[in-house]
């Protein structure tokens, strides 16, 4: 995202489109239509000055304005407040295994991000990094996921994941993961909130596959989704013991 001061003369949205004007009115072409703007264009020492916000909007660019500063960026992010842009271009948590994981992991946050920043922002928060785990310990080889809330490092079993990712469609399998990296996260969340000496494991497990259900539900997931039943269950079978 880039910062434009708000004396900073729009130079550079005008080399990308083409100016025609006659002596009055300065005509506006953009990619060969002519856009009509409710503040006429107008000359200053030789210049052509145009508004900045109508010239973005007609190039497919959002404007923000903030304090001393217009936010100029891409409609996607600029329909986030600006301290919420910010954690928009926040680096996602390292991602490290084989291709397809990397790639669904990555889908999983960007779906999250897309549909609701701050869950994004709490899950990216909790979690530093999300590995591949081919040879899981004894303790953990029967874990979809687990999560070492000291570091933040998520690992996601791969006997687990291979055949998930192999046997269901990719859109329910980001869900999925979505789901599950929430679940971590919230672990991360409620042991440095010191709850882990006050509940249960059980109880704990119930309430991070909650979040992690909300956060599949929050990204769009329905009830005829696969992710959506599969975690209502888990929820369900974690609220019967």
């Amino acid at each position: 995202m880039r910062r434009f001061l708000i004396g900073l003369l729009v130079g550079l949205l005008i080399a990308t489109t083409s100016i025609a004007y006659a002596d009055n009115p300065i005509k506006l072409i953009v990619n060969g239509q002519e856009i009509y703007s409710d503040v006429p264009p107008q000359i200053v020492n030789d210049r052509v000055m145009v508004p900045v916000r109508f010239v973005s909007e007609a190039l497919g660019a959002g404007v923000v304005w903030s304090d001393n500063s217009v936010y100029i960026a891409s409609q996607e992010i600029s329909k986030f407040p600006v301290t919420e842009r910010e954690v928009y271009n926040t680096e996602l948590p390292r991602i490290t295994g084989p291709e397809n994981f990397n790639e669904i992991i990555r889908e999983s946050l960007l779906l999250i991000r897309q549909k609701d920043i701050g869950v994004y922002s709490w899950i990216v928060s909790n979690i530093n990094e999300i590995v591949y785990e081919s040879n899981p310990s004894e303790a953990n080889i029967n874990s979809g996921a687990h999560i070492n809330t000291a570091t933040k490092v998520c690992s996601v079993v791969a006997k687990e994941f291979d055949p998930i990712a192999k046997e269901y469609p990719k859109n329910e399998v980001i869900k999925i993961y979505l789901g599950i990296l929430a679940h971590e996260a919230a672990h991360v969340y409620y042991a440095e909130a010191g709850f882990d000496n006050i509940l249960s494991s059980n109880d704990k497990e119930a309430i991070c596959n909650l979040v992690g259900l909300r956060t599949i539900i929050k990204a769009g997931g329905s009830d005829s989704d696969l992710s959506v039943r599969l975690f209502k269950k888990i929820v369900n079978d974690n609220l019967k013991l």
